[in-house]
């Protein structure tokens, strides 16, 4: 409740919105934000949890892509390193072999 309470004084602006914001703001918290976390836990009922964490960092990826395509922001050095470090894991842990390392056990049961 408190959390609202920061923000009553702009609340009286939303009386006045046209149709097209209260279309935008609809468009907002169904695709971006329902869809995305409605995908999210679709895949992680079908795919390995970690395959699934790994895969949502790529969101940084297409960030630094948007923001270079769409807003002319020119990547850093360090951004562009950790852009391929991310992208390096992706890729080696989405490979099938990868994968199936991981659900090989470590240390095998004992014999009786």
């Amino acid at each position: 409740m408190w959390g609202l309470a920061c923000f009553t004084s702009t609340l009286s602006h939303l009386r006045a919105l046209p149709w097209e914001g209260w279309a935008l703001l609809a468009y907002l918290v169904l695709i971006p934000t329902l869809g995305a976390y409605g995908l999210v836990m679709w895949a992680l009922r079908r795919v390995p949890s970690a395959v699934v964490s790994l895969l949502s960092m790529t969101e940084m990826l297409f960030a630094i892509f948007w923001g270079w395509w769409l807003l002319g922001e020119i990547p850093t050095p360090a951004t562009l390193g950790g852009a391929a470090f991310i992208g390096t894991a992706v890729v080696l842990v989405t490979l099938e072999g990868w994968v199936a390392w991981g659900k090989t056990p470590l240390v095998e049961d004992p014999k009786p």
